[in-house]
């Protein structure tokens, strides 16, 4: 099951979505104007599944995403994972899926640092894509190291250094009905990232062994 993840921002007057959409079994919606772009495209469209990047975190607000043609979303990060059973009253927890372990997005910029600090250039087409290659990260105040990333328009996302594992809530979820649940990978190194999905699929795998259960998916 191959999903294609679009863009995390759009400036005014941007295309929010590819003339051509890359093939795929689903697209990962991330802002506000590729829902109604892909809502306007109609039976042409893919598969769309909802992004917490569209802090939907009540149930008008995912509901009116699903109507929106979203097949599923993700609840914004904002939302506690111990109110999701309240939400799951209002809206089926089949249509939700529950960012178990991720780190977060803090803030996106324009500016290249990439650029403008490895590459010392003004501009990507002086820069030699150093972003491909290279691995960037700012330091805060608490000396925690935030990972850098530069997306296909070469803007950066600077990310939470800590990785929020969520993991120990999917016994009381699983109670609930939610069986959909996500591992978001960022720049770890495959044991590191084997060892973390891993471990969602021994929780998953212990619930699916309790009476009476349901097969659940981890993405």
């Amino acid at each position: 099951f191959a999903v294609i993840a679009l863009h995390r921002s759009q400036l005014e007057g941007e295309a929010s979505l590819p003339q051509k959409l890359p093939a795929a079994d689903a697209v990962l919606v991330r802002t506000l104007g590729q829902v109604g772009d892909l809502s306007r495209r109609g039976r042409g469209a893919p598969l769309a599944l909802g992004d917490l990047t569209l802090n939907a975190i009540n149930a008008v607000a995912v509901g009116r995403l699903l109507a929106a043609g979203m097949q599923t979303v993700a609840p914004g990060a904002d939302l506690p994972l111990g109110e999701l059973p309240d939400l799951s009253r209002h809206v089926p927890p089949s249509r939700i899926e529950v960012p178990l372990v991720l780190r977060l997005p803090l803030f996106h910029t324009a500016h290249c640092l990439y650029a403008a600090r490895i590459a010392g250039a003004r501009d990507r087409r002086r820069c030699g894509d150093v972003c491909r290659h290279r691995r960037l990260e700012l330091l805060d105040r608490e000396g925690l190291l935030l990972p850098v990333l530069a997306d296909a328009r070469c803007r950066n996302t600077v990310f939470d250094g800590r990785v929020r594992d969520r993991s120990d809530h999917l016994p009381r979820l699983w109670r609930h009905g939610f069986r959909r649940f996500r591992v978001e990978l960022l720049d770890e190194g495959p044991a590191e990232a084997r060892e973390r999905i891993a471990a969602v699929l021994r929780a998953v795998d212990d619930r699916r062994r309790e009476p009476a259960n349901s097969p659940g998916e981890v993405h």
